[in-house]
């Protein structure tokens, strides 16, 4: 499956949902990147687990999941959008001395998301996600003891 998602260009973006996984999350995460290196370098990886640490920086606390899964971004297209990244040089030359003080240096696109999670934790706090994904993942845990059985 993952060879015909390589293949196939329309396929940007794809998830590997592996419920029972149970190595771990640090097994979990060199597996995403072993699922990222077989295919030849098509796919970057991000690993999404159930659990955090508690001093779990914001990427790592906002990639819970109810069950370990993979995404894998096609490495072309993640290329395309950094390529949207302002430039991180400029021409002295050119320079508008006024404007250089009003004007906000432009963020690439990881700064991007890091600052709006960052905003996100604030305004919603920690404490009322974490009882969102705790919820969730007590659903799951009720869903799939009923279901298990039946597999």
């Amino acid at each position: 499956m993952l060879a015909d998602w390589a293949n196939d260009p329309a396929v940007d973006v794809a998830f590997v949902i592996a419920p029972r996984f149970a190595a771990g999350s640090e097994a979990f995460a060199q597996w995403a990147t072993s699922l990222a290196e077989g295919q030849a370098g098509t796919f970057f990886s991000a690993a999404f687990y159930p659990s955090a640490a508690e001093s779990a920086g914001s990427i790592q606390f906002l990639r819970q999941s109810p069950d370990p899964t993979v995404q894998l971004v096609r490495r072309t297209r993640l290329e395309e959008i950094r390529a949207q990244d302002p430039p991180h040089y400029a021409d002295i030359f050119d320079l508008d001395l006024q404007s250089l003080n009003t004007r906000k240096a432009p963020q690439s696109v990881a700064a991007s998301v890091v600052s709006h999670n960052a905003r996100m934790l604030e305004r919603e706090g920690r404490a009322e996600i974490q009882r969102i994904l705790d919820d969730i993942r007590e659903d799951r845990e009720r869903s799939y003891a009923r279901l298990m059985p039946l597999l």
